[in-house]
Formats: C-alpha cells, sequence, structure tokens
C-alpha cells in the first residue's frame, strides 16, 4: 500500500473505471454501507472473527444458492 489513505486510493482508482466495474464497486460499497448501518464501523483491529473461515463459510453458502437456483431453473426448462 501507498503513503496514500484508503479514501484517496479509492477516488483514484474510479478515475479508470466504468459501466460494470462501477456497478460491482457500487455494490461492494452499498453492502458495506448496509453493514455499518446494522453493525457499526468495520475496524479490523477489533474485529475477533476469524476472516478466512468466515469467508469460506461465506462461498460455502453462495455455491449452495447458485446450484439451487440452477437446478430451479432447470426444472422449469431454462437453460444452464
Amino acid at each position: 500500500m501507498s503513503g496514500a489513505s484508503a479514501r484517496e486510493r479509492v477516488l483514484a482508482a474510479l478515475v479508470d473505471l466504468a459501466g460494470d466495474d462501477l456497478e460491482v464497486l457500487a455494490l461492494v460499497a452499498e453492502g458495506l454501507q448496509r453493514g455499518r448501518a446494522v453493525y457499526g464501523e468495520f475496524n479490523l483491529a477489533h474485529d475477533p472473527r476469524d476472516m478466512t473461515s468466515e469467508a469460506l463459510a461465506e462461498v460455502r453458502d453462495a455455491l449452495v444458492y447458485v446450484a439451487a437456483a440452477l437446478v430451479r431453473q432447470a426444472r422449469q426448462g431454462g437453460a444452464r
């Protein structure tokens, strides 16, 4: 990481992003906003969670939802 603040790095990255890149970034930022409204400020120094284990659990959940959606779509005659 450079000496620039996180805010400066995000703003600098925005210059080169467009279209779907911005849509993806907006979804991530909105997720952080929702989390902040529910749980407060995201502070890694004081967050006791094991982020690797949390991420793995979330990915497993996401895979279940994607597979379920594909099964549902196939049962309804949709293409995979």
